[in-house]
C-alpha cells in the first residue's frame, strides 16, 4: 500500500513549525526505510482498517497519529499469533480479533505518548556503587534504585548515610535488614538491603535492582485503563472477552513488582523452578482480600493486558509483554497470542492459582515483519 508519495513527504518537509509532529519526522532524508516498513505492515490489513490507520498515520497531531499506528502495531503483532484483526467495531472503536476456530475477541487500544527522558545513566550508577564499596562495614549490600538518579547527585554523602546505618546495625540499634535514602527534591529514591554473608574480600555491593522508570508510569495508566473498562461495560459488547492493549511510544518500565500486585495483588507463595537450561518463578494467588483489577468480579470481562511499545528506532520492531487474567469469565488461551513472553494460568491446586510465565521474558522484541 503506498501511503507516503514523493508530494507528501516533500509538502511535510516544507511545513513550517511542524518539527515536533511525528509525520513531519517520518518524512525527513532519513527515514525513508521506516516509511517502508510502516506501508508493509499495511498492505496485510483489510482494506478497511487500513485505510482507518493509514489516515491517521497522515496527521500532524500526535495523539492521532500514533493512536493509528499502534491499532496497526497491535494487528501486525496478532497476526503473528493466531489471531487476526478483521475490523473495527462501532460504537467503542475496539478492534475484532478471530481465532482460527473461530472464537472472537474484542481489543481495546489505548496509546500513550510518553514524556521525554534521557536513559538512565549507568556511569552515575557506577559510581554510587564505587562510592558504597568504600563503607567500613564488611557487610553486602542489595540496592534498589527506584527512579533515575541525577547526574549531579553527590555518591560520597550517601556513602556517609550508609556507614552510619551500618554502624547501627552492628551496635544492635537497628531494628531490621532494610533502610531508605530519599531527597524527594533532588530526586533521589534509593533503598539497601543486607545480604545474607559477610565479604572479606571484592565488592560490598552484591546486587544493583533498576534504576526503575518512575511508577508514576503506572499512575498515568489506571485512570485510563478504569475509564475504558467502565465504559465497556456500559456498552453494547459487555459480556464479552476484552484483551486491553497498553502501547506506548518506549518500552514500558513499571517495576514488576509495582504491576503484579496492581493486576494479580500480593502472591501468597513464590518458588523458583527449572525450566530445561534456565529457571523461572512460579506465582500462586488467592481471590481473596482486596480486590485488584484482574480479581473484581466487576471486571471479569477483561481476560487479559498486553503491554506494547516501540523497540528503538524501527517502527516494525516491538517490545512486548503479556499478563492474562485468570479470574476472567472467558479466560483468553495463550497459545493464540504472539511468541512473546506471557504471564498465564498453569494451574489451580489447593484453592490457589498458580502462574507462570511462558516464553523468554529477557527477549521481550519482536518484529512485525
Amino acid at each position: 500500500m503506498r501511503l507516503f508519495s514523493d508530494k507528501l513527504v516533500e509538502d511535510t518537509r516544507r511545513l513550517p513549525g511542524a518539527q515536533h509532529s511525528f509525520l513531519h519526522q517520518l518524512c525527513t532524508p532519513q527515514a525513508g526505510r521506516h516509511r517502508r516498513a510502516l506501508e508493509a505492515m499495511l498492505e496485510d490489513l483489510d482494506p478497511a482498517l487500513a485505510e482507518a490507520c493509514g489516515s491517521a498515520l497522515m496527521s500532524l497531531d500526535n495523539r492521532r497519529f500514533f493512536q493509528g499506528y499502534s491499532e496497526l502495531m497491535v494487528a501486525r503483532l496478532m497476526a503473528r499469533g493466531r489471531l487476526r484483526v478483521r475490523e473495527r467495531v462501532q460504537p467503542g472503536g475496539y478492534l475484532r480479533a478471530q481465532s482460527l476456530a473461530g472464537g472472537s475477541l474484542h481489543i481495546a487500544v489505548l496509546s500513550f505518548i510518553h514524556k521525554a527522558r534521557e536513559a538512565p545513566d549507568q556511569a552515575t550508577v557506577r559510581r554510587l556503587v564505587a562510592a558504597l564499596n568504600r563503607v567500613g562495614s564488611r557487610r553486602r549490600l542489595v540496592v534498589v534504585v527506584h527512579d533515575r538518579l541525577p547526574h549531579d547527585f553527590d555518591a560520597e554523602e550517601v556513602r556517609r548515610a550508609v556507614d552510619a546505618w551500618l554502624g547501627e546495625v552492628e551496635r544492635g540499634a537497628w531494628q531490621g535488614r532494610f533502610a531508605t535514602f530519599v531527597d524527594e527534591k533532588r530526586g533521589i529514591d534509593l533503598e539497601f538491603g543486607i545480604a545474607g554473608k559477610s565479604s572479606r574480600r571484592g565488592s560490598r555491593v552484591c546486587m544493583v535492582i533498576g534504576p526503575f522508570r518512575s511508577p508514576g508510569n503506572l499512575a498515568a495508566v489506571q485512570p485510563r485503563v478504569l475509564g475504558e473498562l467502565n465504559r465497556y461495560l456500559l456498552g453494547p459488547q459487555s459480556g464479552q472477552p476484552l484483551l486491553l492493549v497498553c502501547a506506548g511510544d518506549q518500552p514500558w518500565r513499571i517495576p514488576p513488582g509495582v504491576l503484579r500486585d496492581y493486576l494479580y495483588g500480593m502472591p501468597a507463595r513464590i518458588e523458583s523452578y527449572s525450566d530445561g537450561d534456565s529457571s523461572a518463578i512460579e506465582l500462586a494467588f488467592r481471590r481473596d482480600g482486596v480486590a485488584t483489577l484482574f480479581s473484581d468480579p466487576v471486571y471479569a470481562d477483561l481476560c487479559g493486558i498486553l503491554w506494547v511499545g516501540r523497540s528503538g528506532g524501527d517502527p516494525a520492531t516491538v517490545h512486548a509483554v503479556a499478563q492474562l487474567n485468570p479470574w476472567a469469565r472467558q479466560p483468553l488461551d495463550p497459545e493464540l497470542l504472539p511468541p512473546i513472553p506471557t504471564l498465564a494460568q498453569d494451574r489451580v491446586a489447593d484453592g490457589q492459582v498458580i502462574l507462570r510465565w511462558r516464553g523468554d521474558r529477557k527477549r521481550p522484541e519482536l518484529a512485525l515483519l
